[in-house]
């Protein structure tokens, strides 16, 4: 009977082991050339319209190893020039998860920005702008670090479809003008439930369905143990 009686109380801890919410996950999404070290160049050397990995919908855009940006801080970056864009799709939206999306952007020595755009689109409807900025002007010679967030559970009908990553420079007058980025990164955290006093249904029901389960076994065990004495 004593096994009898270990076998529910398995049975009532699974059950209520099935009633908990899988936990989530968090993840990187892989960017491919996030770096833009591809088509290699040497020291000086550009690449025109050429970013491997990535999709350029108009030129002037490419990768660069130019003397005008600090070389310690990002050998190649990848460029655009007023009226330039291109864009990679990465790995579809996660449910209910906060993202982070974050790139070194970088300003020339000799040459000033365009007017730029840094976009996180749904790539089954670009309409729809996961999120959007550019950071503060890095000044000449430098990179600042700009990061984008948002919550996917603010975009329900977007889950599932990829994470299309855009750079863009509008048209200008002026065409000497550059915008250089390197080092991108995305990574999504789950959102976390608000604590709550009032339980899931199902894992309450759950619960109650185990409680019964360890009751019989209890009653069944009692009543073996006082059989055996009689």
């Amino acid at each position: 009977m004593r096994h009898v009686g270990l076998r529910y109380v398995s049975l009532f801890v699974f059950v209520c082991l099935a009633g908990l919410p899988a936990p989530a996950h968090a993840g990187t999404v892989t960017i491919a050339n996030y770096n833009f070290a591809s088509p290699s160049q040497s020291f000086g050397g550009y690449s025109t319209n050429i970013i491997t990995s990535w999709t350029v919908v108009t030129d002037p855009v490419g990768v660069s190893w130019s003397n005008e940006l600090p070389g310690s801080y990002a050998d190649q970056t990848g460029y655009v020039n007023p009226g330039g864009e291109f864009y990679q799709d990465v790995g579809p939206l996660v449910a209910n998860s906060t993202y982070t999306f974050s790139v070194e952007v970088g300003q020339r020595e000799d040459i000033g920005l365009p007017t730029y755009n840094i976009q996180l689109l749904d790539a089954g409807n670009t309409s729809i702008v996961l999120a959007s900025g550019i950071p503060s002007a890095p000044g000449s010679y430098n990179f600042v670090d700009f990061t984008l967030m948002f919550d996917s559970a603010s975009f329900s009908s977007s889950v599932g479809d990829n994470i299309r990553i855009e750079f863009s420079a509008a048209s200008s007058i002026n065409p000497l003008l550059q915008v250089n980025f390197a080092d991108v990164t995305l990574s999504y955290a789950p959102d976390q439930t608000p604590p709550s006093g009032t339980p899931e249904p199902s894992s309450f029901g759950l619960t109650l369905l185990g409680i019964g389960v360890l009751g019989i076994a209890c009653r069944k065990w009692f009543r073996g143990a006082f059989s055996a004495r009689s």
